[in-house]
This record gives structure tokens, C-alpha cells and sequence, in this order.
């Protein structure tokens, strides 16, 4: 799937430009179609760990992020979460929250 192809809002389609300039193996698993505000990235290598992304009821450049790795029976459990960040701190929790091993 073409990341910048999605139907979703600005402030997500511009946090997915962002972290494709800052890392570049990532992919979408988005849950939340019907939600234009928000959408799930997993790491290409380490498909265990989610981060969830909104933009919902945020500012124009904050963003909600819940980071979520992949428990015993395939639900996922919430590991971190950040309520409002700017943009460089939401990129920066959600590449080290996927690339960890």
C-alpha cells in the first residue's frame, strides 16, 4: 500500500511524509480505517510492536501516540503513552519504540 495514498487527515498524512524522510522501513497497519485522525505503523522487521498515531482533537502540530507491543494471545498491550507531543518527539518515540527488538 501506497502510504501517501491513504484517506486519512493532513496532520497524518503529514506525520507518515516525516517518518518516511527518518526511517524508511516501516508500514501501516491501520485498525482504525473509519478514524481519518488516526492510523497504526509497524516496523518491517519487527512487526510485534505498534505505534498509534492521532491527530484527533490536537493542535495543528501535536499529536497523541500510544506505543503497543504484541502480547500472548495476539492482542496488543499499551507499553507508553504520550497524550500531545510536536512532531520531531512523536517521530522520535515512535522509530525507537518500533526498531527495538
Amino acid at each position: 500500500m501506497d502510504q501517501f495514498s491513504v484517506v486519512k487527515s493532513e496532520g497524518i498524512r503529514i506525520f507518515l511524509r516525516a517518518l518516511s524522510q527518518r526511517a524508511g522501513d516501516w508500514r501501516i497497519l491501520d485498525h482504525w480505517e473509519g478514524d481519518l485522525t488516526a492510523i497504526g505503523v509497524i516496523w518491517k522487521d519487527h512487526p510485534e510492536r505498534l505505534a498509534y498515531i492521532s491527530s484527533w482533537e490536537q493542535s495543528d502540530d501535536s499529536y497523541f501516540v500510544e506505543l503497543e507491543k504484541n502480547a500472548e494471545d495476539d492482542a496488543y498491550e499499551v507499553e507508553a503513552r504520550v497524550e500531545r507531543c510536536d512532531l520531531d518527539h512523536a517521530l522520535e518515540l515512535v522509530v525507537e519504540h518500533l526498531q527495538m527488538s
